[in-house]
Parts: structure tokens; C-alpha cells; sequence
């Protein structure tokens, strides 16, 4: 039987893209299937409603019943997320485990290959976002302390377009770059821009817009050069690719199965 990995999601995009590459480059090496499940508390949709794989084998559906399992935990769980007890679980490296299926949780050690995942990874669904020549990325929200001093960076800036998931920074920047464009929607309160729809198809889709938005931008500048956000979007090697229509008819040619 065809051995897997399973990418399980957690916490923001930024994560979401460094641990799919992660096991992206696992199913390469190993000639594995790979299966994508965004289905936790936070993204709390498909990941397949948004993205399509191009040049790798991938199911929807893993069954794991007779089946060797690493990390263990997951003979248990299934491909089911494990939500905040996720950070309970010990993280080790998975490259080298002979399991029929290797589950990757979403948290914890993990490498990346953008340029790999750029001619692997499609954005499938319409989403709203916009090529600005100059963009700034803040990052706030649970690291809104840990924000650089939005003064020297709006006169490196200068007046750009600006994403966000915190209106507070928002608002700073606006009082001292007046000529800049919020491309972020949502009301100047407390909570974060993304936090503002019950609805995870459009937060989802908003948030993915952001994301390319920054991707696209001649030049881009952020508050938090360690914003997973941030590096993903300008790092991932040819953010156009993204945006090309998936060869379907190429990708079933190599895939084991597609449901």
C-alpha cells in the first residue's frame, strides 16, 4: 500500500505554508502521497477550497485503520486535529520515519522550501487583492509589542498601501503616513481585521488576498521581520506562479488519486 504524510494545520498562513512545505518536500523524497487538512479551529474550512496541488500526489483521505502510524499519537486521533493540546506533543524532525503514514501537527520543528512550493501550490478560489507598487505589512495582534518603531518605518516607506490584523497599528500608521491606503477591512476597535467575519470562507479568502497582496508588491516593508506572514509571501520564489490556472489534466497524470 502507498505510504502518506499528512500536513495538519495550526495557527496563521505564514505556518500553514512553512509546514506544507515541509511535507511537500517529505512526499517528494520518499515518493509519498500527501494530504493537506486545514480542518482545525482557526482556518476551520478546506484547504482544498483554496488551493490546488500541481506535480505531486495528494488525497483528500487518508484511511489509517492497520496501518503504521508516527508520530503514535495519531493511531489514535486519525488525521484529526488536536487543537491547543498540540502543544503538549513532543515535535521531533520527521524526515526519516518509515511509517505507513507521518503526521505533521502544525507546530513545531519543521523546514521549508519556497521556491519548491511556488511550482507546486495554486491559489484556485477569487480572492481580493490588489498590486500596489509599495506595500507595509503590520504585524500586531499577539505581537503587537513586539513591533518595530512605526515612525522610521513609514519614512523609509513613505506613503503606501497597508495590510493588517491589527486596527491599532492601523491607526498609528495613518497618523504618521495621512497619504497611505488601508487595504484591510474591518471597524478601528480591539479586535483584529481577519477576527471580524463568523464566516471562514471570506476571512479565509480576506486573509489569503493580504497575503498576495504583499507577495505582489514591487517592494514591501514590515513591522516584524519575523512574521512567518511576511517571509512566506516574499520569499516563496515566484509568486506569479501561484496565480496560474492548475494543469489539471498533468496533475492526474502523476497523482495516485484525486477525490
Amino acid at each position: 500500500m502507498q505510504k502518506h504524510v499528512i500536513s495538519l494545520g495550526f495557527e496563521g498562513l505564514g505556518d500553514r505554508l512553512e509546514c506544507l512545505s515541509y511535507c511537500l518536500s517529505i512526499a517528494l523524497k520518499q515518493n509519498r502521497i500527501l494530504r493537506v487538512n486545514w480542518h482545525d479551529r482557526m482556518w476551520g474550512d478546506s484547504f482544498y477550497r483554496y488551493f490546488a496541488l500541481v506535480g505531486v500526489p495528494y488525497e483528500t483521505k487518508v484511511e489509517f485503520e492497520g496501518r503504521s502510524v508516527s508520530p503514535a499519537v495519531w493511531s489514535a486521533l486519525g488525521d484529526r486535529h488536536a487543537e491547543n493540546w498540540v502543544y503538549d506533543f513532543n515535535h521531533e524532525k520527521l524526515d526519516d520515519r518509515t511509517e505507513d503514514i507521518i503526521v505533521h501537527p502544525g507546530v513545531g520543528y519543521r523546514q521549508y522550501n519556497f521556491p519548491q512550493l511556488a511550482q507546486h501550490l495554486r491559489v484556485i478560489v477569487p480572492v481580493p487583492f490588489e498590486r500596489h507598487e509599495s506595500v507595509v505589512h503590520l504585524r500586531g495582534t499577539d505581537r503587537h509589542e513586539q513591533s518595530a518603531d512605526l515612525k522610521d518605518l513609514s519614512e523609509t516607506a513613505g506613503p503606501s498601501a497597508v495590510v493588517s490584523d491589527d486596527p491599532r497599528l492601523v491607526e498609528e500608521w495613518m497618523r504618521l503616513s495621512p497619504d497611505s491606503v488601508v487595504l484591510s477591512s474591518g471597524r478601528a476597535d480591539l479586535r483584529p481585521f481577519h477576527s471580524l467575519t463568523e464566516d471562514p470562507f471570506e476571512r479565509n479568502c480576506r486573509v489569503i488576498g493580504d497575503w498576495l497582496t504583499v507577495a505582489l508588491a514591487q517592494r514591501a516593508y514590515t513591522n516584524n521581520e519575523k512574521s512567518l506572514f511576511f517571509q512566506t509571501a516574499r520569499f516563496l520564489g515566484t509568486p506569479e506562479m501561484l496565480l496560474q490556472e492548475p494543469d489539471v489534466e498533468k496533475s492526474k497524470s502523476i497523482s495516485y488519486l484525486i477525490r
